[in-house]
Parts: C-alpha cells; structure tokens; sequence
C-alpha cells in the first residue's frame, strides 16, 4: 500500500505550503496531495478551506481575492513562528518546482466550471501532459481527484489520458458504482476509511478486476493505516506518513 502526503508533510508543517511539500519529499514521500482553487482573477492556487482565516492571516473567502492579493498573506505563522515566512502557492509554482520529482495528486476543490480546464493548461504548460504516463501514483507523475464528480468527467473529455479519481464520504450509495466509474473512465476509487465500501470484498474484488486503483482518505489515526492495508486498499492519504511507514 503507498502513502500520500496529505497536504504534505501536514504534521511537521503547514498545510499546502512549499515547505510542507519539500518536507515530504526530503523524507522520502514522493506522492504528495493538495487541494486547488481559483482566485478571483482564476489563478489556480494551492488552499484547502473556502476561508482564509484558519491557516492565514486573511479573512474572508479566498475567491473574492485577487492573486497578488492572496500571494501577500502568511500562510505559516499558525503553525509555528519559524514558519512565519510561508506563503500560499500558486500551481504553476509547484509544478515548476516539482517537475520530475514526485507525483502530484491534485484535488480540485472548487467547483467553477472553468477550474478543470485551467488545471489541464497549467500542466500542459508546465509539461507535465508531455512528459510522463498516466500510471497511477507513477514517480514522477500525477493524477486529478475531486468529491465533485463532474470535474472529475470534464477533466477526462478535456484530456482521456489523464489519470483521474473520484473522492466520496462514507456514505456514498455503492449501487451501480462499477458501471458509473467505467462508464466514465474514472481510474481511482477513493472512499473514506469509514465507509461501508471496505467490507464489500465482491465489489473490491469488481473494481479490481477491471483494473480501477482503490484508495482511502480521511485517517485519523495509526488504526486507520492497519485497516486499510488489510482491506486491501492500494493507497492511502496521511498526515503523518513518518510514522504511517512503519506500520506497513
């Protein structure tokens, strides 16, 4: 089972930020996760909250600020005064900085109907589209995910080629959810450790069989990695992937 940095290295820095990332990979995770949202100019940049204030000091909704606006904010000191330097990056600023290093899983957490297609040109941009495989958690590399699943379908008319995953809570109905996923070439299959899903062995064995990757989020503890792994999950999101790695 692979671990994903969520947000990073989220438990020995903040959240979505360049330090947390490089963080990750210094420690020899290589598949980091963040969330990305449009500014009000559509930026793409790297947030998790529709706020500010929990991880900045500003206040407000992140859409009504412009870029140049929000690349002025700390996005560091909450989580200690040595990080107080930490700014929130943009997503051409991570995939030039990463580019050949890691794979990149990238939530798309707003829902603006442009924010798909902007993602898609920021990669082809950057040459990510040009230069690695759609393998799924390949190093380097990178796939696309979102709770929405309507993005997760315009990305794959955007881009077939894409590896693209659909994130759900634990209380997703599983009726006729092979058939959606293939339906609409979705490749990933993401449920809450919680869910209902990981005592289904049939449909694991279903979704397996036609070759989609199952994966989990929302661990909240060390149990969480245990159950996972014997669930037969292939991946997993943690915050904490230091102390995830050894128990696997």
């Amino acid at each position: 089972m692979k671990l994903i940095a969520h947000r990073g290295n989220s438990s020995k820095a903040p959240e979505n930020t360049i330090i947390s990332f490089k963080k990750s990979v210094i420690s020899g995770f290589k598949i980091i996760e963040f969330d990305v949202q449009l500014s009000k100019d559509n930026v793409p940049v790297i947030f998790h909250d529709k706020r500010l204030e929990r991880t900045t000091n500003g206040k407000g909704y992140l859409k009504d600020y412009l870029w140049d606006e929000l690349k002025k904010l700390d996005a560091g000191k909450w989580f200690g005064e040595k990080f107080i330097k930490e700014k929130i990056p943009s997503l051409d600023e991570i995939l030039k900085l990463f580019l050949g290093k890691t794979h990149l899983q990238i939530e798309i957490k707003s829902n603006e109907e442009a924010l798909s297609q902007i993602i898609v040109n920021s990669l082809e941009k950057n040459l990510w589209l040009k230069k690695y495989n759609q393998i799924p958690y390949c190093i380097p590399g990178f796939s696309i995910t979102s709770f929405n699943i309507n993005q997760v379908i315009k990305v794959k008319k955007i881009q077939p080629n894409i590896n693209v995953g659909w994130l759900v809570d634990k209380n997703n109905n599983e009726k006729n959810l092979l058939e959606n996923l293939l339906d609409n070439n979705i490749n990933m299959y993401i449920p809450n450790v919680n869910s209902s899903f990981w005592n289904n062995a049939e449909l694991k064995k279903s979704l397996k069989e036609n070759n989609i990757t199952i994966c989990a989020w929302g661990s909240k503890k060390l149990n969480d990695v245990k159950k996972m792994l014997y669930s037969g999950a292939d991946a997993m999101t943690v915050d904490w992937p230091e102390e995830a790695i050894k128990i696997i």
